[in-house]
């Protein structure tokens, strides 16, 4: 195993630095945020512990929200792996985050596990493509989760999606999601409808 004084740990610490690598472990009973060396130099930090949420004003405001609920949600979810922009003194620094694992003690909490990259952007144009993706990515996730929502209204539901001929003229439907209660009053199963016209 690895400890910070074998030349193993070193090792590894100065081929994650040269790869602009880092890890971090969130203890959420204890509120606090452990970084590697590389990303407390990375941020600005004094040291390598701060208080979760202490962060979130380096995370540049388009991102801000949706990154700290995202992160703070991890108490009972599973899944972080954003790309995301951060400002500091030196400018826009874009990070990707993800979640690698999770350990819960009933005496000591839960403590997660992740690590964290730079990611190179050589110009704004890449910038503007990573944010894109990125919200494409958190629009998919809202929908997914509205989706679910919908499905379970007590009301019937029906998502279509109209489709067009070459004069811009609506000519037919297609069937995107009808929810449970609209599948009881008409009677029908999803796989009769999903997908045809």
């Amino acid at each position: 195993m690895f400890t910070p004084d074998t030349p193993n740990f070193q090792s590894l610490m100065l081929m994650l630095d040269a790869a602009h690598m880092g890890w971090w472990k969130a203890d959420f009973q204890a509120g606090e945020l452990h970084v590697s060396e590389y990303i407390a130099k990375l941020l600005g930090l004094d040291g390598d512990k701060v208080r979760i949420g202490q962060l979130t004003h380096l995370v540049r405001e388009d991102y801000r929200m949706p990154i700290h609920n995202e992160f703070m949600a991890l108490k009972v979810d599973s899944k972080f792996d954003r790309t995301f922009p951060i400002e500091l003194p030196e400018g826009e620094v874009w990070l990707h985050a993800q979640l690698v694992g999770r350990q819960t003690d009933p005496a000591t909490g839960t403590h997660l596990f992740g690590y964290m990259q730079r990611v190179p952007v050589h110009d704004r144009r890449e910038a503007e493509i990573l944010t894109l993706e990125n919200n494409y990515h958190t629009v998919v996730k809202e929908n997914k989760h509205m989706d679910v929502l919908l499905d379970h209204l007590p009301i019937g539901y029906f998502r279509i999606r109209l489709l067009y001929d070459s004069d811009g003229r609506a000519i037919d439907y297609l069937f995107l999601s009808v929810n449970r209660a609209a599948q009881q009053i008409v009677g029908i199963e999803p796989d009769a409808y999903i997908g045809k016209t």
